[in-house]
């Protein structure tokens, strides 16, 4: 059941994005920076949905959703996404998988990076006029 999951397909001009945001987060995996287990958890998410799995996926149960949590919602539409397939499982009507997958997409090319580079507002100012920049690239596709 695990091992049963599908990435989502990319849209045409999302390549630059994709390639950013897994560079990155193989250099954080990689690197000795210590990760919180929910970091850990989206940065496994990101790279299973942008196609690039690492090469150990540590499937964590759900944890409780608090509202002032947005990483945790991001956490369950990935799941969701990656899961779509069994049925028994989930059964979403066209518009509300429309809108996760662009959710999704959003959080694993644009957020994810943001997220996980700066886990402090005030530590870096530069990420928001990036995300700002990236967000009417986004918007383009």
């Amino acid at each position: 059941m695990h091992e049963n999951f599908q990435s989502i397909p990319l849209e045409e001009g999302c390549e630059s994005f994709k390639e950013s945001t897994v560079a990155f987060l193989r250099d954080v995996i990689v690197g000795q920076r210590q990760i919180r287990d929910d970091y850990q958890e989206l940065i496994e998410l990101t790279m299973i949905i942008l196609d690039c799995p690492p090469p150990t996926i540590h499937w964590r149960a759900p944890d409780p959703v608090h509202h002032a949590r947005w990483m945790a919602k991001l956490l369950y539409a990935m799941k969701i996404i990656l899961f779509q397939d069994q049925r028994d499982v989930f059964n979403l009507t066209k518009v509300e998988e429309s809108r996760l997958q662009r959710f999704v997409l959003f959080g694993a090319l644009l957020y994810t990076k943001l997220w996980i580079a700066a886990p402090l507002a005030a530590e870096d100012p530069g990420a928001d006029l990036q995300l700002w920049i990236d967000l009417g690239k986004f918007e383009k596709n």
